[in-house]
């Protein structure tokens, strides 16, 4: 990430130890984050000020938390030991501003233990107390006191993404209108999901000149919380809140701003009048490098067979479904993640004939033969050790060549010509271990089925 301040003369003199927003931490995984919080105000700079605040939290039901932040923020210099549910939370890291003689503070702390033992519940934050030191703000109309909480979870449906927080403590208005970066990385396609969210205080409803969020160019919005000119308007997406009073906590879909053309996606964050300090900054974009849609082994963008990062245009076999949206490329009947025949866990690098084109993506494989009258064939048990079972819910009454073909196409049992009605008992015990194919075979017909020797 690039971060890009813009400065003037002004602004030396107005504003005083800002810390940059900066990339503090990456995920790459089955993740997807979170947040919940509250404000300490009782109304829009009402310059009346709690000294606690609840909020709720609960999780999908399959996913478990691996990371929660808090940051709490508010007016002068600093308070910096807090609680959560009773639990007492130092400040790590703390950050301060200083605008036209103004202090302002905000502070993070690991919280992930204290997310993990109380699970889905209310959460309080305590102990922080501004109620000595707000009275010079309310006239400044910067009275502001909240904290958030950001849950990083992870859970094995959802896609690979690339979760970024970035944070500092930066004020934007007239002098420093804009904040600006950007993600360069993971590589984007069409099918490409993205969200961003951010954690930022003092934005007041009744101001709306220049409050923009810019992605690639292009306004974003999420109404009707978040009209795309007024973004810093005291609002919480995660709850659907128009009354966080003095604070933002908003998450903006930007899936519809990206392209399959794209290198980096460019953001930029800005307001000219109304005084906003953004703490946090959170981006989420799914990776189709290490995603894999249709579970079948082959991720998203290997799928990408004519490399235009456009998925949805490789359709191998035909059908109405593009290749990673299918788990049967070939339109074979064998599913892609079955056509792993060296095991290595991954199909792309097996070609059994020899032809460079990868099994799974190759029609004419199994064997060189299709399936024929010979279907539902049962294969008990599997994997197997000596003596198998084979049930087979339609076969003829009549006599076909059985055998037992390796992954490379060589014949390894030969039973010869046997009379198939709907169960046979065949010994496979002098097999070594690995992968196999019995075969049914009545002239240039056959039907096949794998299985695996202990």
């Amino acid at each position: 990430m690039k971060l890009i301040l813009l400065s003037t003369l002004a602004l030396i003199s107005q504003l005083l130890l800002a810390q940059p927003i900066q990339l503090f931490e990456q995920y790459n995984g089955n993740y997807d984050f979170t947040a919940f919080g509250n404000t300490l105000n009782t109304g829009p700079n009402s310059c009346n000020i709690l000294t606690q605040s609840d909020a709720d939290f609960s999780m999908p039901a399959t996913g478990t938390v691996v990371t929660a932040v808090l940051y709490w923020a508010g007016v002068g210099s600093g308070d910096f030991d807090v609680e959560l549910n009773g639990q007492a939370v130092t400040a790590q890291r703390d950050f301060g501003i200083n605008i036209s003689g103004f202090d302002y503070f905000a502070a993070f702390a690991d919280v992930t233990e204290i997310i993990n033992t109380f699970g889905d519940a209310t959460y309080t934050l305590s102990e922080l107390d501004l109620t000595a030191v707000i009275g010079p703000y309310c006239s400044q109309s910067t009275d502001f006191g909240g904290w958030s909480v950001i849950a990083i979870y992870e859970d094995d449906a959802l896609p690979f993404n690339d979760i970024r927080i970035y944070d500092g403590f930066v004020a934007l208005f007239a002098a420093n209108p804009t904040v600006s970066f950007t993600l360069a990385e993971p590589v984007i396609y069409d099918t490409t999901t993205a969200t961003l969210g951010f954690l930022a205080w003092e934005g007041d409803s009744g101001l709306a000149v220049g409050e923009n969020l810019i992605v690639n160019g292009a306004l974003a919005s999420g109404p009707p919380l978040n009209p795309s000119d007024n973004i810093f308007n005291g609002t919480n997406t995660f709850t659907g809140s128009s009354d966080l009073w003095n604070m933002d906590l908003d998450s903006f879909d930007i899936s519809d701003l990206i392209n399959e053309t794209d290198d980096f996606i460019q953001v930029e964050i800005s307001s000219l009048q109304d005084v906003i300090m953004m703490n946090t900054i959170i981006t989420k974009v799914e990776d189709a490098t290490a995603t894999d849609t249709d579970n079948d082994l082959v991720f998203d963008a290997q799928e990408d067979l004519n490399v235009n990062r456009i998925l949805a245009d490789d359709n191998t076999d035909g059908d109405s479904l593009a290749n990673y949206l299918d788990d049967d490329d070939d339109g074979d009947g064998t599913p892609t993640r079955d056509e792993d025949y060296n095991n290595n866990g991954t199909p792309i690098d097996d070609d059994t004939n020899g032809n460079n084109i990868p099994d799974y993506l190759d029609d004419e494989v199994f064997l060189g033969v299709k399936e024929f009258e010979i279907s539902n064939i049962n294969i008990i048990p599997n994997p197997v050790r000596d003596q198998i079972l084979i049930e087979v819910s339609n076969a003829l009454n009549k006599n076909y060549l059985v055998k037992v073909v390796s992954v490379t196409g060589k014949t390894v049992i030969d039973f010869g010509k046997l009379a198939v009605q709907n169960k046979l008992s065949l010994n496979v015990a002098s097999l070594n271990e690995g992968l196999y194919f019995l075969t049914f075979q009545d002239g240039n017909n056959t039907s096949t089925k794998k299985f695996i020797k202990l």
